[in-house]
């Protein structure tokens, strides 16, 4: 809540980093579409996947690899509700974010 826009740019950077090099994978970048838009449009994050979070159906106009649309949907067997989410992309891409 204190720091400027551009100390929390360079701490979460610097904790993507670090992330990274302990899991020698890119960390995927979780935000809600505001958040991101005012945050995380720079090219310093570029190569981070994202993970946006816009609880609506109608289309999200940012390059994420998973969309949250709601924290409070609904499973068949789950008897609580849940989040639903939509990956962009292919199950062998998805595979290619998990931690090796």
């Amino acid at each position: 809540g204190k720091l400027s826009a551009t100390e929390l740019q360079d701490a979460v950077l610097e904790w993507l980093q670090a992330v990274e090099k302990e899991y020698e994978c890119a960390p995927i970048l979780y935000c809600n579409l505001k958040y991101y838009s005012q945050y995380f449009t720079s090219s310093k994050f570029r190569k981070y996947p994202i993970w946006i979070a816009s609880y609506s159906r109608n289309p999200v106009y940012v390059n994420y690899v998973l969309w949250q649309q709601t924290d409070s949907g609904t499973v068949g067997g789950i008897n609580q509700k849940v989040d639903i989410n939509v990956f962009n992309g292919k199950k062998k891409e998805f595979k290619t974010l998990l931690i090796p």
